[in-house]
């Protein structure tokens, strides 16, 4: 190759190092995790200087790093890491458009065709703050619904959240984010946030958080930012 990229920070990113080493090609990271805070999150924080430890000296061997916002190319340069460039991701806007709003939605899911209906579709890992989403339904009440979509979602739910706690495929994704009112999204600790351009591009305004790279997105006329 004239060129590797890596997207893992393990083992496969010390042998993509070695092997442009060895052939005499630049080799290019992405990093597409903020990994000290995620692994903060789960063992404690006491463990994030250490694994920003371990970023920096990764990193650094790299010929370019790539991220996907502002907030993660300036968390890498103060890290010390360079040269660093901002690469956004995309989506496909034809495939998550408008288009595949389908009002039969909400009728399946046995609500009025007026009901605001709320969509929250990804991973339900800690970083997602899921617990929050469930809590803030309560609040809201009947009026208002929720459709929680992803692996792993918790299914004691209040009586206004309907769980699809599976791996949905693109198209049903698209149906979902088209045929809701509104994506909400409790995450504090994107780095990019797919699923917000997604949402956007499939006609929906977005409620995030004013935190990570979710506020980079929700831009006046888009949605709503609310403090983490």
């Amino acid at each position: 190759p004239d060129l590797i990229e890596v997207g893992d920070p393990y083992v496969t990113a010390c042998a993509a190092l070695d092997a442009g080493r060895r052939l005499g090609v630049p080799v290019v990271g992405f990093y597409h995790s903020d990994l000290p805070r995620l692994i903060g999150s789960r063992i404690g924080r006491w463990s994030e200087p250490r694994v920003e430890a371990y970023v920096r000296g990764l990193y650094r061997r790299f010929d370019l790093v790539l991220a996907p916002s502002r907030v993660m190319v300036e968390k890498l340069r103060g890290l010390g890491i360079g040269p660093v460039e901002l690469q956004p991701l995309g989506v496909d806007s034809v495939h998550f458009s408008p288009g595949r709003r389908d009002p039969a939605l909400k009728r399946e899911l046995g609500l009025d065709a007026g009901t605001p209906l709320l969509v929250f579709a990804g991973r339900a890992s800690r970083e997602k703050h899921i617990p929050l989403l469930l809590e803030a339904m309560e609040r809201l009440g009947r009026g208002y619904h929720l459709l929680l979509v992803g692996p792993g979602m918790p299914r004691s739910v209040p009586g206004n959240v309907t769980v699809v706690s599976e791996y949905a495929n693109r198209e049903r994704t698209a149906r979902y984010l088209a045929s809701s009112d509104g994506l909400i999204h409790a995450g504090d600790s994107e780095t990019f946030g797919l699923v917000v351009l997604e949402a956007m591009a499939s006609g929906i305004p977005v409620i995030g958080t004013r935190a990570g790279a979710v506020a980079e997105h929700v831009v006046p006329g888009t949605g709503l930012l609310v403090e983490p």
